[in-house]
């Protein structure tokens, strides 16, 4: 049986396992999660790293009395049916509301209710988890920047054991919280779904696998048998997310769509795209912002173009989805059977998109 210690540095080890990966594929920055979490190769580097690590070290078991200021996770005030909905974005909230919420529950949320509460007696184990943490990671700028995070981790476990859980329903596939979830659900028998959020399909596969899903809902066998390959150690059962997306008619002979991604990296290469496709004659442009960064970036020079803005909550009904990697691609290929998805990443990609388009209208 995993002790605490083991489950959250398992966890984090599987989180950083993808920030390196970003690390690598991108020689500038990663653009999920930590962009702290590189190789550092000097020795000047090294050293200097060490040196904050060892701050880090000594000084965290201090901020231990200020825990609550660093635990964002909130406990709804529903009646405990033994069953957790965790919920770590809006897109998250807004997956498991489409599908699953009216369903009697507590949420556990950074957003309203009860804080997560850790336990003065839990700082023995937190000073034990920062120096195993230590020896793993203190040649990395991620480990000091990470010590932050385990006491909201241990929190989440603490009130988990404490409910007396049934059963864990999640968004969370490829990060910390997905590990920690599906790591206490084995070791305390308890009950864990998953919803999709997001394509996994890719050439990334974690070293390390979750350990169990009693259900993933997914939106295709595509995607379900990339969970099952390289995802997830065992799946008991596997079930097809229905689409729900609400499809208005637009006018026009070709109406083309181009998704955002939720990264401020890549804006200057949505820009690009929507220049380019703002000016292939015979069709009309639609764009729909992620939601992540809708609320804080300013698109007033995408505006500028000759496109129409998407607001959330309703899609046009287009011929054509162009995307950098998002699970609306597949909601729409769902939806739309004909359809026809273009995807890139990167500028090679969108010049052969733009091409295929043309080719395609000519």
């Amino acid at each position: 049986m995993k002790s605490i210690e083991e489950i959250i540095i398992r966890s984090l080890e599987y989180e950083y396992s993808l920030d390196l990966y970003h690390n690598m594929k991108q020689d500038k920055y990663p653009f999920i999660f930590r962009p702290y979490g590189r190789l550092v190769k000097t020795k000047i580097g090294r050293t200097l790293c060490l040196i904050q690590s060892l701050f880090a070290l000594f000084v965290s078991p201090a901020l231990f009395l200020c825990r609550s200021m660093l635990i964002r996770y909130k406990l709804s005030d529903e009646m405990n049916s033994g069953i957790i909905y965790f919920i770590s974005s809006e897109k998250a909230r807004s997956i498991l509301c489409q599908n699953m919420l009216k369903s009697k529950g507590i949420s556990l949320s950074p957003d309203y209710g009860k804080k997560a509460s850790l336990s003065f007696a839990m700082l023995l184990t937190y000073i034990s988890i920062l120096f195993k943490f230590f020896k793993r990671f203190y040649q990395s700028p991620w480990y000091f920047k990470s010590c932050l995070l385990i006491m909201e981790m241990m929190a989440v476990y603490e009130e988990i054991d404490a409910l007396k859980v049934k059963k864990i329903i999640m968004t969370n596939q490829l990060d910390r919280w997905a590990m920690l979830l599906s790591l206490i659900a084995k070791e305390k028998d308890v009950e864990i779904e998953l919803y999709q959020h997001g394509v996994v399909t890719g050439d990334y596969k974690p070293d390390i696998k979750l350990p169990i899903l009693n259900k993933l809902y997914c939106y295709n066998k595509y995607e379900s048998d990339f969970f099952s390959h390289y995802i997830v150690d065992k799946i008991k059962n596997i079930d097809y997310i229905v689409p729900t997306l609400n499809l208005y008619p637009v006018d026009g002979n070709c109406n083309v769509l181009l998704v955002g991604v939720g990264s401020r990296i890549l804006i200057d290469l949505e820009y690009e795209a929507a220049a380019k496709l703002s000016k292939i004659d015979g069709t009309r442009l639609f764009f729909k912002p992620h939601p992540v960064l809708v609320k804080t970036f300013d698109y007033s020079q995408l505006k500028k173009l000759n496109l129409s803005m998407v607001a959330t909550g309703a899609f046009p009904k287009v011929d054509i989805l162009i995307h950098l990697g998002s699970t609306l691609a597949l909601e729409y290929k769902n939806s739309i059977p004909e359809v026809i998805i273009y995807e890139f990443i990167d500028q090679e990609g969108l010049h052969k998109t733009v091409s295929n388009l043309k080719k395609l209208l000519s």
